[in-house]
């Protein structure tokens, strides 16, 4: 099986309970906020940091990858 099938099916196990509701009741980024991009002017997203420190501390990161 190839990295990219086995992550997909992880992220889609990990859906599978939330199946009926949209995804922002069930799912608040925690290291990205939406913005607008300055330059397209479309919808983005802007790291707002924390990840790489949380990620050292192995605290309370999901595990989808």
């Amino acid at each position: 099986m190839f990295e990219k099938d086995r992550l997909e099916n992880k992220q889609r196990e990990y859906r599978k309970p939330f199946k009926n509701q949209k995804e922002c009741e069930w799912w608040t980024p925690r290291w990205f906020i939406p913005v607008k991009n300055e330059f397209t002017k479309e919808d983005d997203w802007k790291y707002v940091g924390g990840y790489w420190e949380k990620r050292g501390e192995h605290d309370n990161i999901p595990d989808i990858f």
